[in-house]
C-alpha cells in the first residue's frame, strides 16, 4: 500500500456491506455526487459493517488524510422479512460468499484455508456446511501447478496428527505460519511423537503466558506472535529488554487491557527457551529430518509396515519375547533418546543432508590474512562404529551392514560455543529455527553431547548451543519422565519388575539365536517414557556426583565397596568396586573398551559410564556385567557363512574376548588389594 498507494478505485477493493431495508433511505441514505456515484450519509449512531476487507481499510487509515478518508462500498440491501419465503440456507451461503470471497491473484492463506475446512467440516465448534467446506477445498485444489489439497486430505486420514493440529487454531496468530506445502513430509517422515511433541510445547508456551486461561488465548494476535517467535525472555537481557519495550508501547499483547497485559508480562518473563511457533515448527522440521535420516537407516526398509521411527527401533530390542510399543517405550525411553540424540551430534556426517551455509560479505578494504583450517569431521564409518556401540552396549541389534565395522570410540567434542561465552551478543532470532549453519559445527557437537545436556543451562545468552538443545528438548521431550529434566539422571522404577516378563538378552558370541519371534506388537498408543541424555563415553565429572540430588552416598561416606556380577561366556567372577572416584571412572573405562553390557536388578540396561551414578544411588544393589563382543547378533546362518567366508574374524573374537579375560582378572587382583 505504501508503494500503489489504495487502489480504491479497482472492482476487487470494494467493500460489500450490507444494509437491512428498514434502515435504507432512513439512517443510511444514498446522495447523489456527479449522477453517477452516491455518497452514503450514515447516521452518527449507526455502524456500516464491512463483510470483506476490513484489514485494507484499516491499514489505509493510516495513510489518509483526514479529508481524504472514503472507499467505495458495494451496498446490498436486503429485507429480513423476506426470509420465510427465501431458502435460508441460499440467504446464509450469499452473506458468507461476501466475508469469504477471494480473487484469482489474492488466495487465502495456509492457516485460514485449514481453520475454515475444519470449521466447516464439522471438526471444530460450528455445525457442518458441506457447501462451505467445498468452496474453501476449491479454493485449495484449483491453484495450478498446486498439490496442497492432495497434501491436506493425505494429512487429514492421519489417526492423530489432525486433532492435535487442531488444538492450536484457539490461538489464532500462530496460523499465518501454518504451510500445508510441507504436510506430506510430516507424514514421510513417521517421527509422530516427536512432532506431536513439539505441537504440545507451542500450546503449553501459550497457555503459560496466558496464566493457563483458555479464554484468553484467542487475543495473541499475529503481530504479538511474530514478536515473541523464538525469543527466550528468561535466558536473554537483549530479549527482555526488546519485549519489554514493545509492551511499553502497548505494540505486544495489543488486545488486551492494561492489567491483562501486566499479567502476561509476568508470565512471558519466565519463558527461559526460544518461544516455539508453527513457523519455527515447519523451519525446525528440517532439522528433525536430518535425525530421522540417520534413524531409519537403524531397520530395514518396509513399506507395508507404517510404524514410526521409534516403533521400528524398539523392534531392534534383543529379546526372544514379542513386548508391547507401550511397554517397550517405557523402558526403552532413555535408549532411545540416546540414539536420537547421536543422530542430531552426528546427523549430517552419516547422511547426505547439508547445513545452511553463512554468507560474509566481501569488502574492498579488507586485506588478506592467514586462515587456519579447523579439523576435518570424523570418518563417516568412524561414526558409525561408535555408534554400532552404542546400540549394541544397550542391547539392540545393529544394521546387519555395519557387521565388520570396528567397533571404536569418538573423541570427546571439545566446550565451545557460538558466539563466544561471555560476549553480550545472541543469535540473531531470524537464525534461531531451522537447520544449524555450517559454522557452529563444533559447537552444536558439544551442545548435544551428553555431558552438556545433563548441565543446567546457566549464561544469559542465546548461543548456538543453546538452540541445539532446545530444540532437541521441543522435540523428545516425551522420552522424559514427569517431573525430570535433561540433566537429571534416569528414573529408576520404584515397583519390582518380573524379569520373566520383559528380559533383555545379550547374545554371546556365536551363539545359536533365535530372532524370528522378536517383532514386537507396535500399533498402540505411545505412552511417556522414562528417559534421559546419556554420554556412552565420558566419565562422570565429580561435580556432577557431588551435586546430584538423587545421590544419597557420597564416596567418602557409606559402605566401602559396591557389588558386581561379571559374566565372559561360562565364566562369572563375584567382584568388591572399591569406593573410590578414580578407581570407578578406570572401571567404567575399562568396561566400554571391552564390550561389557550392565544390567540393573529390574533388567533394564544402563551404560558402564552409569555405573558409579548408579551404586551411589542405590549401594546395596549388584549390577551385571555381560561380556557382549563387538560382533552383532549372529543367527545359525551368518554363523556358519562366517566360519566358512571369513575365519579372521572369529580369530579376532577370541582373541578379544582373552584380553576381556585378561583384564578382568585384573580388575579382581585389585580388588582384593583393596579389601
Amino acid at each position: 500500500m505504501t508503494i500503489q498507494g489504495c487502489r480504491r478505485l479497482m472492482q476487487n477493493n470494494h467493500v460489500p456491506v450490507i444494509v437491512p431495508k428498514a434502515d435504507w433511505n432512513t439512517r443510511v441514505r444514498p446522495r447523489s455526487h456527479d449522477g453517477i456515484n452516491f455518497w452514503l450519509d450514515v447516521d452518527p449512531d449507526y455502524q456500516l459493517r464491512a463483510q470483506d476487507h476490513e484489514s485494507l481499510i484499516r491499514a489505509a487509515l493510516g495513510g489518509l488524510s483526514i479529508h481524504n478518508q472514503w472507499w467505495i462500498a458495494d451496498v446490498y440491501v436486503v429485507d429480513e422479512d423476506d426470509d420465510r419465503d427465501t431458502n435460508p440456507d441460499t440467504v446464509k451461503r450469499f452473506f458468507r460468499s461476501l466475508n469469504e470471497r477471494f480473487s484469482n491473484d489474492r488466495r487465502p492463506p495456509d492457516g485460514l484455508v485449514y481453520e475454515r475446512i475444519r470449521y466447516y467440516e464439522g471438526h471444530l465448534d460450528g455445525p457442518i456446511d458441506e457447501w462451505a467446506a467445498k468452496d474453501w477445498w476449491a479454493m485449495l485444489e484449483t491453484t495450478p501447478g498446486s498439490k496442497k489439497g492432495k497434501y491436506l486430505r493425505a494429512f487429514l486420514r492421519h489417526p492423530r496428527f489432525p486433532q492435535k493440529l487442531d488444538s492450536l487454531l484457539i490461538i489464532g496468530g500462530l496460523w499465518g505460519g501454518m504451510r500445508i506445502g510441507l504436510l506430506h513430509k510430516l507424514l514421510a517422515m513417521h517421527c509422530d511423537e516427536p512432532i506431536l511433541c513439539y505441537w504440545d510445547l507451542i500450546l503449553k508456551t501459550f497457555l503459560k503466558i496466558a496464566g493457563n486461561r483458555h479464554e484468553l488465548l484467542p487475543l495473541m494476535d499475529g503481530a504479538t506472535v511474530k514478536l515473541l517467535q523464538s525469543r527466550a525472555p528468561k535466558v536473554s537481557p537483549r530479549d527482555h529488554g526488546f519485549l519489554k519495550g514493545k509492551k511499553d508501547r502497548a505494540e505486544l499483547f495489543p488486545n488486551l487491557s492494561p492489567s491483562q497485559r501486566q499479567e502476561f508480562w509476568q508470565q512471558l518473563q519466565e519463558i527461559d527457551y526460544p518461544i516455539p511457533t508453527l513457523e519455527t515448527f515447519f523451519k525446525d522440521r528440517s532439522y528433525l529430518e536430518v535425525g530421522q535420516s540417520v534413524m531409519k537407516q537403524l531397520y530395514p526398509a518396509d513399506p507395508h509396515r507404517q510404524l514410526t521411527v521409534d516403533q521400528r527401533v524398539s523392534e531392534l530390542f534383543d529379546t526372544r519375547l514379542p513386548v508391547l510399543y507401550t511397554m517397550s517405550q517405557q523402558r526403552l525411553g532413555h535408549d532411545l533418546l540416546e540414539f536420537w540424540r547421536f543422530s542430531f551430534q552426528y546427523g549430517f556426517e552419516l547422511t547426505d543432508h547439508q547445513r545452511r551455509k553463512v554468507l560474509v560479505k566481501a569488502s574492498r578494504e579488507s586485506t588478506p590474512s592467514l586462515v587456519f583450517e579447523e579439523p576435518g569431521p570424523p570418518d563417516r564409518m568412524h561414526i558409525w562404529g561408535h555408534f554400532c556401540q552404542i546400540i549394541q552396549s544397550r542391547g539392540f541389534r545393529p544394521p546387519t551392514r555395519f557387521d565388520f565395522v570396528p567397533r571404536t570410540r569418538l573423541p570427546d567434542p571439545v566446550a565451545c560455543d557460538f558466539p563466544e561465552i561471555g560476549l553480550e551478543k545472541d543469535v540473531e532470532v531470524e537464525k534461531r529455527s531451522g537447520k544449524p549453519f555450517s559454522n557452529t559445527v563444533e559447537a552444536d557437537r558439544y551442545a548435544l553431547s551428553a555431558e552438556s545436556l545433563r548441565q543446567s543451562w546457566t549464561t544469559p545468552q542465546v548461543t548456538a548451543g543453546f538452540l541445539r538443545r532446545s530444540v532437541f528438548k521441543a522435540f523428545f521431550s516425551y522420552l522424559i519422565e514427569e517431573g525430570q529434566e535433561f540433566n537429571q539422571g534416569p528414573a529408576v522404577h520404584s515397583t519390582p519388575i518380573d524379569l520373566n516378563d520383559f528380559s533383555r538378552e545379550v547374545v554371546r558370541p556365536n551363539a545359536d539365536v533365535d530372532i524370528g519371534n522378536t517383532e514386537m506388537a507396535s500399533n498402540l498408543e505411545q505412552a511417556p517414557g522414562s528417559a534421559i541424555p546419556v554420554e556412552t563415553f565420558t566419565a562422570l565429572p565429580t561435580a556432577i556426583i557431588e551435586g546430584d540430588p538423587g545421590v544419597t552416598t557420597h564416596p567418602s561416606q557409606g559402605q566401602l565397596y559396591f557389588p558386581m556380577l561379571v559374566t565372559i561366556g561360562s565364566d562369572q567372577k563375584s567382584l568388591n568396586l572399591p569406593d573410590d572416584h578414580e578407581f570407578m571412572n578406570l572401571f567404567q573405562h575399562g568396561l566400554n573398551q571391552h564390550y561389557f553390557s550392565i544390567a540393573v536388578p529390574d533388567g533394564r540396561l544402563i551404560c558402564p559410564d552409569e555405573c558409579y551414578t548408579y551404586y551411589l544411588r542405590h549401594p546395596a544393589e549388584t549390577l551385571h556385567a555381560q561380556y557382549y563382543n563387538r560382533e552383532s547378533t549372529i543367527t545359525p546362518e551368518s554363523n556358519a557363512q562366517a566360519m566358512l567366508t571369513d575365519p579372521p574374524r572369529q580369530n579376532d573374537a577370541r582373541t578379544e574376548m582373552e584380553q576381556a579375560k585378561g583384564w578382568l582378572n585384573e580388575i579382581a587382583r585389585q580388588c582384593v588389594q583393596n579389601t
